[in-house]
């Protein structure tokens, strides 16, 4: 058993170096994906952006549009649908948008991207995110710092290259990704109870 999020990151090395030439940021919150009647926690949690007054840009676009978008923008919002590390939060980190995203359980995996060095900000709920968007656009530079440090981790470690070897160490010698690494398993004993 293996873990590789965002294996089918569809992007390559040059549609990402391509999104990251756009010359400026728009102070606003950009969002790609639906928030219909089946996305009732999006709808939610993108009223709360505007009810707030906050600049938020949402649209449904082809994939393959999504990153010059994220680019576009300073922040890059992402909700997730099932509480997983999703191919949203690769694309915006690796369009140097600062990421906002949704708090996930520790089970995801999210927490080795911190300890690895990749920089974004969690929220756990529609006021605590309106908060944090409204203090990075409130403070361009020091968003526009930590969405660095996002894209560089993406730089140095999931590169299509990159992944390419990590995958093909799973599949032809099963040796995991050391980047992902599998938590340690518990032990389970059984052991049969004695005869009254």
């Amino acid at each position: 058993l293996f873990w590789f999020p965002g294996l089918t990151f569809p992007h390559s090395d040059s549609w990402v170096l391509e999104s990251q030439k756009v010359r400026s940021r728009s102070a606003s919150i950009g969002f790609v994906g639906q928030a219909a009647a089946h996305h009732p926690r999006r709808k939610r949690i993108l009223e709360a952006i505007q009810r707030a007054g906050l600049p938020l840009l949402q649209k449904s676009i082809p994939q393959s549009e999504s990153l010059a978008f994220y680019a576009s923008s300073l922040l890059g919002l992402n909700a997730s649908l099932n509480g997983d590390l999703n191919l949203r939060f690769f694309e915006v980190i690796s369009s140097g948008s600062l990421l906002i995203t949704d708090s996930l359980a520790p089970d995801s995996g999210i927490g080795c991207f911190s300890l690895m060095g990749c920089a974004f900000e969690e929220y756990r709920n529609e006021q605590e995110l309106v908060e944090k968007a409204r203090y990075f656009l409130g403070h361009p530079r020091e968003a526009f710092e930590l969405a660095k440090k996002g894209q560089a981790w993406f730089q140095s470690h999931f590169k299509e290259d990159m992944r390419r070897a990590m995958f093909q160490k799973i599949a032809l010698d099963g040796i995991q990704p050391e980047i992902f690494p599998m938590p340690p398993q518990e032990k389970t004993f059984y052991f049969n109870r004695p005869e009254d």
